[in-house]
């Protein structure tokens, strides 16, 4: 079997798990901040009169009005469920009574 770096046994050595950390607190870092500009002198998402909390609503009203949101939703939707339908409710060949109805 080949080994890859998401199939490895040894653990980790302390640089790489410093390096991680480091990777990891810069991201925390740059998502706390997102939406500021100036350090944080200035807010764009209330610049902008942006929703920092979203509800069902807001989502409804991007698929019902922008093509490229409902685009989004609908297509792996209709990709998915196109073509002929088999039910399978066991892997044995023999079918079961739900299966054949």
């Amino acid at each position: 079997m080949e080994r890859t770096k998401h199939n490895r046994k040894e653990p980790l050595t302390n640089q790489q798990i410093q390096a991680l950390t480091s990777m990891v607190v810069a991201r925390a870092q740059l998502a706390s901040n997102l939406g500021m500009q100036y350090g944080t002198d200035r807010d764009i998402y209330q610049a902008l009169g942006y929703k920092l909390i979203l509800d069902w609503r807001d989502y409804w009203a991007r698929y019902s009005r922008q093509d490229i949101a409902k685009a989004i939703i609908d297509r792996p939707v209709k990709a998915t469920w196109q073509g002929q339908l088999e039910l399978i409710e066991s892997e044995d060949a023999k079918k079961t009574p739900f299966e054949l109805e």
